[in-house]
């Protein structure tokens, strides 16, 4: 069983977390798509992986019929439960 992240649901990303940039200061999560922050001009530190929303949904499911218990598999995703 993963541990439960030490951080709040509402805590926001701050430069220590993984692609964000070490300027940013503290991001609340709900702002980060209005930064526009992109990828292609490198805003964001790499290496950075872009997921497209509906196939990490797909792989999400797909996994959650190996664990009933439904495990999340990192802690910012069990955030944001």
């Amino acid at each position: 069983m993963l541990p439960a992240s030490p951080l709040p649901p509402e805590a926001p990303l701050t430069p220590l977390d993984k692609a964000v940039p070490g300027d940013a200061g503290l991001v609340p999560l709900d702002a980060v798509a209005s930064l526009g922050w992109n990828v292609l001009r490198e805003d964001v530190p790499l290496p950075v992986a872009v997921i497209r929303r509906e196939r990490l949904a797909h792989n999400s499911a797909w996994m959650r019929r190996f664990s009933p218990s439904a495990v999340p598999t990192s802690p910012r995703t069990a955030r944001r439960r």
